[in-house]
Parts: C-alpha cells; sequence; structure tokens
C-alpha cells in the first residue's frame, strides 16, 4: 500500500525539519518565531509536492533548497518593508533588536562572530554560511542559488573578509584593553 500524502509529509518532517530549522535560525539571525514561520512555510510546500518528492533520491537537497530560497525572499521583502519610507506609509515602527531569545544565541567570540556575518547583505550571508558551517563548496552553492560561481566566489570573498576584518579589529581591541581579561575572566 503507498503511503498517503500526510505520512510522506509526516516522514519527510522528521527525517528534515531539524536541517531546515538551523538553516533557517541561521539565515534569519538568530530569530526563532522567524525560522519556525519560515519552515511552516516550507513544508506547506513539501506538501504541495510531497508524492514527487517520495520519489527523490534526495529530497533533502529539495528541502535545503526551498529553505534557503524562501529564506533569501522573505529577507528581501522585510528588508524593503523596513525602509524609512515603507515602515512610515504603512505605520509599522521599526524593529528592535532587544529580543532576549536572539541574544541568548549571540554571545561569546562566535556571537561576535555571528553578529558580523547576521550584518553581512543577505546573498553574501547565506553563502557564507553554505561554505562554512554546511561544507557546501562553490559551485554546489552556485547550483542551489542559480547564481554564477563567479558571483559566489566573489560574494564569498567579501563575506570572507568581512569576517577577517573583524577578527583583526577584535584582536586588536583585547590587545589594547588590559582590564578585559580580568573583568570578563
Amino acid at each position: 500500500m503507498a503511503a498517503t500524502r500526510e505520512q510522506i509529509v509526516a516522514r519527510l518532517y522528521r527525517e528534515h525539519a531539524p536541517m531546515a530549522f538551523k538553516l533557517a535560525l541561521r539565515y534569519g539571525r538568530g530569530d526563532r518565531q522567524w525560522a519556525e514561520d519560515l519552515v511552516h512555510d516550507v513544508y506547506l510546500e513539501v506538501h504541495r509536492h510531497a508524492e514527487r518528492l517520495a520519489g527523490m533520491d534526495n529530497p533533502a537537497g529539495w528541502i535545503y533548497r526551498a529553505t534557503t530560497s524562501r529564506s533569501l525572499n522573505r529577507l528581501r521583502r522585510e528588508r524593503w518593508l523596513g525602509l524609512p519610507v515603507v515602515r512610515w506609509l504603512l505605520a509599522t515602527p521599526e524593529r528592535t533588536a532587544d529580543d532576549p531569545e536572539r541574544a541568548r544565541v549571540v554571545h561569546g567570540e562566535l556571537g561576535a562572530i555571528f553578529e558580523v556575518v547576521s550584518r553581512l547583505p543577505d546573498a553574501q550571508r547565506v553563502c557564507f554560511w553554505m561554505r562554512h558551517v554546511d561544507g557546501m563548496s562553490q559551485p554546489e552553492i552556485a547550483e542551489a542559488l542559480g547564481f554564477g560561481k563567479s558571483y559566489v566566489c566573489k560574494l564569498l570573498q567579501r563575506a570572507d573578509d568581512a569576517v577577517a576584518r573583524a577578527r583583526a579589529e577584535s584582536d586588536t581591541h583585547r590587545e589594547t584593553d588590559p582590564d578585559r581579561e580580568r573583568d570578563h575572566g
């Protein structure tokens, strides 16, 4: 007996939702609600294509690409909605960065790097995570995002340069602030 659509979606959710959530959490700058909403949207799409996904050799790849694509689209939309003139026209307040959940995710030296990466332009940030956390090659990133290989190379170089600058600044600050070790160590 063939599995029902609901059984297929339930299996795909059990097997791949944690990966999709981790991706969305990274792309969403540590915002759990943002990530949960995005994964919900991805799995609505999974539901629409359940039979096709059940026949795929690698449904994880499809879910990875869907999560990444939806993340980029949502980030672009949020950036547009965050423009002062658009906020004014829609009478929406500016989002604050004082979210306690986000503050807990972002701390320590990794938090500093996370902060630098979270301020990168969307495409650079996504490429950075795909390369350095997911271990994807530049051609794999280019294929997943639909970008040219040279464009991915340029995005990664800019992201890596920004992280290297931040590390150098952090090292310089640590060397010039002798009380830092005493206060935090």
